[in-house]
C-alpha cells in the first residue's frame, strides 16, 4: 500500500502480475492467448491487485479495535492539538493505517447496504409470488453454502464483510471484462 493508504502503483504490481500470470498459465494449462481474467476466473484466484487490497483492508479492520492502536491515535491527537493551539481548528492528517481503516469501513458499509437490498428484493419477490418460495429455498441453501465463505476462500475461514466485498468487486470486474465477448471462454458465470 502507498503512504497515503491508497492502492499500490501499477509499476509495483506489474512484476507480481507477471509472476501470477505465468503461474496461472502453468496451473491451468492455458495458451498464451488466453485472457488473464479468464484464467483467474477458471482457477478461482482473484487479480493480484484485488487480493492485496483485500488483505490490507482486512488487516486494517482487524486491528481497528486494538488497544495499542487506540492509544497511539490518542497520543497523536494530543500532540497535534498542543502544536496547533495557536492556529484555528485544523484536523490532523490520517496515518496510512487510519486511511485504510476508513476505506475498510466504507467497504463494509457498501456490502452491508448491498446485502440488505438483496434481502429486501428476495422478500419482495416472495411476497408477490409465494409458490416459488419453496423452489427458491432449495436453491438458496446451496447458494448460501457457496457464498458463506466469501466465494473463493477456504470453507473453514470466517467470512468478513471485506471478503464479501472482494467477491462482489471481482464479480463486477469480471462482468465488465466479459461484457462484449462472445467466445465460450467468457461465458463462465
Amino acid at each position: 500500500m502507498r503512504d497515503d493508504g491508497g492502492t499500490p502503483a501499477k509499476s509495483l504490481l506489474k512484476p507480481l502480475q507477471k509472476v501470477q500470470n505465468q503461474c496461472l498459465r502453468r496451473v491451468t494449462g492455458a495458451y498464451r492467448r488466453t485472457p488473464i481474467a479468464a484464467m483467474e476466473k477458471e482457477a478461482a484466484i482473484p487479480p493480484i491487485q484485488l487480493h492485496i487490497e483485500t488483505t490490507a483492508l482486512q488487516r486494517a479492520a482487524k486491528t481497528a479495535s486494538n488497544r495499542v492502536e487506540k492509544e497511539s491515535a490518542e497520543a497523536l491527537n494530543g500532540i497535534w492539538n498542543t502544536l496547533v493551539k495557536r492556529r484555528q481548528k485544523t484536523k490532523r492528517l490520517l496515518v496510512p493505517l487510519e486511511a485504510l481503516r476508513e476505506r475498510a469501513k466504507d467497504r463494509e458499509n457498501e456490502i452491508q447496504g448491498f446485502l440488505a437490498h438483496q434481502k429486501d428484493c428476495v422478500e419482495w419477490e416472495a411476497a408477490i409470488n409465494p409458490r416459488k418460495r419453496g423452489q427458491r429455498n432449495a436453491g438458496r441453501a446451496q447458494a448460501e453454502r457457496r457464498h458463506r465463505t466469501g466465494g473463493h476462500q477456504h470453507q473453514r475461514r470466517a467470512t468478513t464483510f471485506i471478503a464479501k466485498w472482494a467477491d462482489l468487486e471481482w464479480r463486477r470486474r469480471w462482468q465488465v471484462k466479459a461484457k462484449d465477448h462472445t467466445e465460450t471462454t467468457w461465458k463462465t458465470p
